[in-house]
């Protein structure tokens, strides 16, 4: 019996206007405008047949299109061009994607669950097996607001499980947690694979995508990389990364660059000899042909509107300043009414910067309503500009705001410095100082085998970043995943803050936090960073 295709993805493609200001929006749908718009194609051309019962992951670095596919198959954002054809009902599970956070959890539950078309009482009926799964406990009653990432993900992935879709897309909402949690998902998703659904599967961690996933895709800005059997790609994937992460500063800031470029081309140079090409010129003929049979009425008719909208701003606004002029003339018997307006101010910046506190905030809104994610100290960020004390910044192809105070933008050398290995070693415990060429040889190695290594295993989780974990408390070390499934850092507790040596540390940071707890240096090929309020230091090998 030939399998049968659930999703159809036929030459997608998912293209955005990049503008430089907001007015810009608007002057561009003029007929008469001439704003000129830069095209980004955060998807290109993406073809793929998925059958029914398969669990597909999707693997790419940051910036790739992973998440924009993520929404396309979920319906949540539409495609550009290209044809989707997707056979069934589909949930997709992103942490608090769908999640009001005015509301608390419960009320989440009720408004998600109408959304997915059940009524009231099989709502009801659900509710105690989702309230069992998420384990909120009395943070159920709470405003999702007042969550941590790990709970929106346990709320989101309780509700979208029990409403029974026929398509599962689960963006990254594994990578928060706890072990326990994260072994209950996945065994609701074997149940899931086992009584015939379709699962799509995005994720940084190339063991989870292993464990999981029957064939993967490889999403490499905005392209199809490659599609096929899970271990054939996610070697070559692991190939690439290991020739990223090899690469000096400028080659990688380079590749970036080289492959945002191509992001950035018209669409036509790409395809140009494919059927997309084709209906790309042929759009852009007709476009062009209307736009010069655009009437002169309707420009006089755009024209008159204008000159009413302004006719009614001047009056309006003479009838306020003779309601202000009186209001200061009555209110002169009283005492002097100052009327002081709050100036905003904007400035331009766009350059690189770094996150300067231990974890900075990301919110989608100006006024820092809507968190976003969470970032750690010394993250790279590109930021845009500021307003009053609010930076806009690119991280990724995430467009965000933060406070200015949680990002450095001073230029961050790279260069190492003058403290050697062996003699940051005074400031360690005597445990590690004691084995530390072995502790260290576990950088680069797979989770797997750094299990294997090394006795004493206390814990296995996820950090606030979504980074799985294995914790040595007799150790006092913390081992970190990589994306490629590597172990990438190795957190040391227990240092003595009190040793003269922190001093030169300072003195040696790169980068600093305000309040002075949190350096950033370079030792020999690893990168430092030295948190003396929690008597850690975190060692990565430098790229």
């Amino acid at each position: 019996m030939e399998p049968k295709v659930k999703i159809r993805v036929k030459n997608v493609s998912k293209q955005y206007k990049l503008y430089k200001r907001n007015f810009e929006k608007i002057l561009d749908v003029l007929p008469f405008s001439k704003v000129r718009t830069q095209n980004f194609h955060a998807l290109r051309n993406i073809s793929f047949d998925v059958n029914e019962g398969e669990t597909i992951g999707i693997v790419g670095i940051n910036g790739s299109g992973k998440s924009t596919l993520s929404n396309i198959l979920a319906k949540v954002i539409p495609v550009t061009s290209g044809e989707l054809d997707i056979r069934g009902e589909t949930s997709l599970i992103a942490i608090s994607v769908g999640l009001d956070k005015n509301l608390t959890g419960l009320d989440n539950i009720t408004q998600k669950c109408l959304m997915h078309g059940l009524k009231t009482d099989e709502i009801k009926a659900l509710t105690p097996d989702i309230l069992e799964f998420a384990e909120l406990g009395d943070f159920i009653e709470q405003p999702v607001k007042n969550y941590s990432s790990g709970m929106k993900a346990r709320l989101g992935f309780a509700i979208s499980i029990h409403t029974n879709p026929d398509i599962l897309i689960i963006d990254e909402a594994l990578s928060v947690g706890d072990q326990t949690f994260y072994q209950k998902c996945l065994d609701k998703i074997d149940e899931f694979k086992k009584s015939g659904k379709t699962i799509f599967f995005v994720s940084h961690s190339i063991s989870q995508i292993r464990s999981i996933s029957d064939r993967v895709m490889w999403i490499h800005y905005g392209e199809m990389q490659d599609f096929g059997e899970a271990e054939s790609v996610l070697s070559q994937y692991g190939d690439f990364i290991k020739w990223y992460k090899n690469l000096s500063p400028d080659e990688k800031k380079e590749y970036k660059n080289n492959m945002n470029i191509k992001q950035r081309k018209d669409f036509q140079e790409n395809s140009a000899n494919g059927r997309l090409g084709r209906q790309a010129r042929k759009k852009k003929n007709t476009n062009d042909k209307n736009d010069k049979k655009t009437s002169l009425t309707f420009q006089i008719l755009l024209l008159l509107c204008f000159m009413v909208v302004s006719a009614w701003i001047m009056f309006d606004g003479k009838a306020l300043k003779v309601n202000i002029d009186e209001l200061k003339m009555n209110s002169q018997t009283v005492g002097k009414v100052e009327t002081k307006e709050k100036k905003t101010v904007q400035e331009q910046i766009e350059k690189e910067g770094y996150v300067a506190v231990q974890t900075a905030t990301l919110f989608s809104d100006r006024n820092l309503t809507t968190e976003a994610v969470k970032i750690p100290f010394t993250t790279t960020v590109y930021v845009e500009g500021k307003v009053d004390d609010v930076y806009k910044i690119k991280y990724g192809q995430l467009e965000a705001y933060t406070n200015a105070n949680n990002i450095d933008i001073s230029q961050k050398s790279d260069a190492s410095s003058n403290i050697e290995l062996k003699d940051v070693l005074k400031v360690m415990p005597t445990n590690f100082t004691n084995s530390y060429q072995f502790f260290l040889a576990q950088l680069s190695k797979s989770f797997t085998d750094v299990k294997g290594n090394l006795r004493g295993l206390t814990a296995e989780g996820n950090d606030p970043y979504g980074n799985r974990t294995l914790v040595f408390g007799n150790l006092n070390l913390t081992y970190i995943e990589g994306q490629d499934g590597e172990t990438k850092s190795l957190i040391i507790d227990n240092i003595n803050v009190a040793d003269p040596m922190i001093g030169s540390l300072s003195n040696e940071s790169i980068l600093k936090s305000a309040s002075g707890e949190l350096l950033f240096l370079k030792i020999n090929q690893y990168d430092a960073i030295v948190n003396m309020k929690d008597k850690t230091m975190q060692l990565t090998l430098s790229e």
